[in-house]
């Protein structure tokens, strides 16, 4: 199985990521950040991290049985409120609430 990363183009790091997860433990768990994320003045320290977009990927193969299907949907739950969703840089979805289920048309796109 291939891990889902994490992308920050303002310093270019290029990390694991585990989904479900936050960017703040992605980091954490990669280096990026100390141990203790809320200790001292990490919260000022970190502040960094809520200050521009990241990129979670992940790459994955279709066979042509499931290109052959009419409709091919891509369910997200949970994620983190505002995004969009890119599958071979096609726009495929955008979300704006975190407790909301979304189901996109992904077929043209694979």
């Amino acid at each position: 199985m291939i891990r889902p990363t994490i992308k920050y183009l303002g310093t270019a790091i290029t990390s694991k990521a585990t989904v479900p997860g936050t960017i703040y433990t992605d980091l954490r768990n990669n280096g990026h950040l100390s141990e203790e994320l809320l200790a001292g003045y990490n919260d000022v320290n970190y502040r960094w991290v809520s200050r521009d977009n990241w990129t979670y990927g992940r790459e994955f193969e279709v066979d042509a049985k499931l290109l052959n299907k009419q409709v091919v949907n891509l369910v997200a739950e949970g994620v983190d409120t505002v995004s969009a969703i890119y599958i071979n840089d096609q726009l495929v979805g955008r979300t704006v609430n975190q407790f909301v289920r979304y189901r996109f048309d992904a077929k043209k796109a694979l």
